[in-house]
């Protein structure tokens, strides 16, 4: 049985005089209504109507925005990569959220790897979210509050943007509004009912809070978003529960993935682990510690919020060079934890989405490394955090002292949707100047596409082509498998070194600053090239100009010959390990290991036989794995294709010569 259901739903109007003037079913003159409460009125009587032309707005944005390219990054290709492995493999997609190439696997199966019918895919989840929002907060918010964002929304460039990516963005999206939608109906709305229901009502909140978990590890705070709403509100009973039916939910997928795919993993612990690292793709480098989180969360904070929320919500222009400011940021910051306390009192609904919101964004500021600095990031969250800020200033806008100021609230409105469409015009005449799906990309991309391409034509299929973004080769390629080369595997340059101490390895240490530029003989080169063990490289910036010191090791045979000119030609040589320790813990240098002998072996163990080179973002990572190799095993790779003239950033296939040097009789 409903309870005080509309009662509830009444809440969010201040006083006013809206109800006295229905109550009397014609204008009375002595009541006086003001402007935003004659403007909710009015959008009370045709709220489905104003709903329905925004979601045909939506529809029409989203179309106009349509890309039919994969982007650049590579995480939406890599979605539709785990769902090929997913449909065709029964693989469980376990890095980063299941959930998604879960979804898109069916469609997979359909479509194949066609990307456009996958964007498809999340048009409807955006369009679904559209709906989901209008649903949970109507009748719940007022009017013109709940017409004002979803406005914004409909033209909103920056979100729509993923209604034609296959990112896992917009299916998150969609689940987050079903969510609420379950939790005000269930938790708010304060319904009565049987114990079968009550149990059912945990079991579907605990579904949707699982789903969002499943799609991104940072779902994981909204289990912690309802726990702190029970607790601020004393719900005991509902704290406990949600609790134990989360947790039961949880147990019953991990059996589920037992079963299924004999793995015990915790669900997303390798991505946990490595967002608490120092450097996600250098794990070497260790865990954050205190100090490193609240750079994080200061150096986040400034940019997310003070540069790209604004630059979302169309205050900033999209070629706005604005670095941020640390004050806007502040500010920010206490509207929001303003207009949550407020909502305390005055809108459960909105309370709760105030914590939500917060709690979402500064997790999401504390476990994204400083150098991602991608929007996308807080895109889930935007429509929330522009609903609560709105909300503090309609709060003040409807209070006695200032309703007279009240044309405020609908005129920022509409210098908001202005600046909004002229970004997303802008956005639109890009979207639909994309001919094909090399349209808009720069030099270095389309080169390393089209090479990705020639690769799976003209390659055999049991040739196994090493690059630095296999999502991407994979869609260009039709459907062909890359190696990806992700990180250049380093060591911690004291690990190794109690290693080597340990085993009595007899090492030698060469600074490369001694060694640079000095004539030696052809034999004493070559020795010196053979016997390379290890560089060390700077942390800042891993790569072979990079290098500090090479750790080498001599034949006794050449020994004496070999270290002779090496005094003679004044090359610093260091053979006791106290003397290496100095230069490692050497506090100016950020020293990690780089063994190029495992490299190789990486390459050699995957039976990789063809690498892509490109100049992607200049010095990319496969650039610099293949440069430590070379540098010790000069004519292990020989160029066999290039696509794009040498001063216009081309790439390359080369075919790699284990056996010229017979290193697989080393390995």
């Amino acid at each position: 049985m409903p309870g005080n259901r509309q009662n509830q739903r009444k809440a969010y109007r201040p006083k006013s005089n809206i109800q006295a003037y229905k109550r009397n079913g014609q204008k009375d003159r002595t009541l006086k209504i003001s402007l935003i409460d004659k403007i909710n009125m009015a959008l009370d009587r045709r709220l489905n109507l104003v709903f329905w032309i925004l979601f045909g707005i939506t529809i029409l944005t989203s179309l106009l925005l349509f890309d039919i390219r994969v982007s650049i990054d590579g995480d939406d290709s890599a979605y539709i990569i785990r769902a090929v492995d997913f449909i065709q493999h029964f693989i469980f997609p376990g890095f980063q959220g299941p959930l998604y190439p879960i979804v898109l696997s069916p469609f997979v199966k359909i479509f194949g790897i066609h990307v456009i019918p996958l964007k498809f895919i999340s048009l409807l989840f955006i369009l679904g979210f559209f709906w989901f929002f209008y649903q949970a907060f109507k009748g719940r918010i007022p009017s013109l509050l709940l017409v004002t964002v979803l406005l914004l929304l409909s033209v909103n460039s920056y979100i729509l943007y993923y209604a034609s990516q296959t990112y896992s963005e917009a299916l998150f999206m969609f689940l987050q509004a079903l969510t609420f939608m379950v939790f005000f109906n269930y938790f708010i709305d304060k319904r009565e009912g049987t114990r079968k229901t009550e149990i059912k009502h945990y079991l579907v909140l605990s579904i949707c809070l699982l789903s969002l978990f499943l799609t991104r590890i940072i779902g994981l705070i909204s289990i912690i978003a309802v726990v702190l709403y029970f607790l601020s509100k004393c719900q005991w009973k509902n704290l406990i529960y949600s609790v134990l039916s989360f947790t039961v939910v949880l147990g019953i997928f991990e059996i589920i993935k037992f079963l299924l795919w004999r793995t015990t993993n915790v669900s997303f612990q390798f991505q946990i682990m490595s967002h608490l690292a120092k450097d996600y793709y250098n794990p070497a480098m260790g865990s954050e510690d205190v100090t490193g989180f609240l750079n994080r969360l200061i150096v986040n904070s400034t940019f997310y919020i003070s540069n790209s929320f604004y630059s979302i919500v169309g205050l900033l222009r999209q070629n706005d060079k604005f670095p941020g400011s640390p004050t806007v940021t502040i500010l920010t910051i206490i509207m929001l934890l303003a207009s949550t306390v407020i909502a305390y009192k005055k809108n459960n609904y909105l309370f709760f989405t105030g914590i939500y919101g917060t709690l979402f964004l500064f997790s999401t500021l504390i476990i994204v490394n400083t150098y991602w600095g991608e929007s996308r990031y807080i895109i889930p969250y935007i429509p929330l955090i522009m609903l609560i800020l709105f909300y503090l200033f309609y709060f003040l806008l409807v209070s006695k002292r200032l309703k007279v100021f009240g044309f405020f609230f609908p005129l920022f409105t509409m210098i908001l949707f202005i600046m909004e469409l002229n970004n997303t015009l802008s956005a639109v005449a890009s979207a639909r100047q994309v001919t094909d799906k090399y349209s808009g990309l720069n030099s270095d991309w389309k080169n390393y596409c089209k090479i990705s391409e020639w690769a799976a034509k003209n390659l055999p299929e049991s040739a196994i082509v090493a690059c630095r973004k296999p999502s991407i080769s994979f869609i260009y390629g039709q459907g062909r498998r890359f190696y990806g080369i992700m990180e250049v595997p380093s060591y911690n340059g004291d690990s190794c070194l109690l290693n080597w101490q340990s085993r009595n390895m007899p090492y030698q240490m060469i600074l490369a600053s001694s060694i640079s530029n000095k004539a030696l003989s052809n034999e004493t080169y070559s020795t010196f090239k053979r016997g390379i063990v290890a560089f060390g490289v700077d942390n800042d910036e891993i790569g072979v100009h990079n290098v500090k010191f090479c750790i080498i090791k001599i034949p006794d045979s050449l020994k004496m010959n070999t270290l002779k000119e090496f005094r003679k030609l004044n090359v610093d040589i260091i053979s006791d390990y106290s003397g290496m320790r100095g230069i490692i813990d050497d506090q100016k240098l950020k020293i990690s290991i780089i063994c190029p002998d495992s490299l190789l072996r990486i390459l050699s163990g995957a039976g990789v036989t063809h690498v892509i080179t490109a100049n992607l973002k200049g010095y990319s990572t496969l650039e610099r794995f293949i440069g430590f190799i070379e540098f010790k095993d000069p004519g292990i790779r020989t160029k066999i294709m290039q696509i794009g003239e040498d001063d216009d950033k081309p790439a390359a296939i080369y075919k790699l010569n284990y056996d010229s040097y017979e290193l697989r009789k080393r390995f």
